[in-house]
């Protein structure tokens, strides 16, 4: 028995609803904070070392490692750090709404 088409468009516009919101709540997540711990990420071929070097050219400090293998946590602003850290491959997310800090 075929599904109406009606039925099917609802199903789907609730389902893109379900997935725009989840996506949203991620993101509001992990978006770095404008001034605060930021969690560094190195993805490819970046390496902690190079979070590290990046982060503090750009006036962040060091607060601890990572969770995550080659992760750490800085402390800076996110308006210096985000377009350089994501040139080179780091993805830089919010430490303390992940619990990566007190």
């Amino acid at each position: 028995m075929p599904v109406p088409p009606l039925l099917t468009a609802r199903i789907g516009g609730v389902a893109i609803q379900a997935v725009l919101t989840v996506a949203a709540v991620a993101l509001a997540i992990a978006v770095p904070p404008a001034r605060g711990a930021i969690l560094l990420v190195p993805l490819g071929r970046a390496t902690a070392a190079d979070a590290l070097n990046l982060a503090t050219d750009g006036g962040a400090r060091l607060v601890t490692r990572g969770p995550l293998p080659g992760s750490v946590v800085v402390f800076g602003d996110r308006d210096r750090l985000f377009a350089r850290l994501l040139a080179h491959g780091i993805l830089p997310v919010s430490a303390s709404r992940l619990g990566c800090v007190a």
